[in-house]
């Protein structure tokens, strides 16, 4: 199985997994009908009320736009929008304090010798020299590695 299909099983099972979590803490009960309305956007609907859970990606393409109708339709039809972070009050040096390592370990420190090997290989494969990322977090690297292969292929 190709990584592209893991990833997007995964995704799947994440999206649907907070969608339930979504619906319970909107409505108090659970949905009665999940469904993929387009992409990556869902809508939960329970007894109370609907919910649509839209899972974007951070960098895209000139042809992503415009978006289809089916996902301006739920923006326009949502009474509040949740976002994962609020941008505008967002502290770049608290943001890079919490991506370094603790005095004593580095990244390798979190992870098992073959799970850094490979993440070792992804690096070099990035060309983001590792040496410069050993007292970041793992999280940050995957972050890093992420945005690196997404504009190699090509998003912005």
């Amino acid at each position: 199985m190709s990584r592209n299909k893991i990833a997007q099983r995964y995704l799947a099972v994440f999206l649907i997994g907070f969608v339930f979590v979504a619906c319970s803490s909107l409505n108090s009960s659970r949905p009665t009908k999940i469904e993929r309305v387009k992409g990556l956007l869902w809508k939960a609907e329970g007894a109370k009320g609907k919910a649509y859970l839209f899972g974007s990606l951070h960098f895209g393409r000139k042809d992503f736009y415009p978006l289809d109708k089916a996902i301006t339709d739920a923006y326009e039809e949502s009474d509040v929008l949740v976002l994962e972070v609020d941008l505008g009050k967002m502290d770049p040096m608290k943001m890079l304090k919490a991506s370094m390592c603790p005095k004593g370990k580095t990244w390798r420190s979190y992870l098992s010798p073959e799970t850094a090997d490979s993440a070792e290989k992804y690096l070099k494969e990035a060309g983001l020299p590792s040496l410069a990322y050993s007292k970041m977090k793992p999280w940050f690297i995957a972050m890093t590695l992420s945005a690196a292969f997404a504009q190699k292929s090509g998003l912005q």
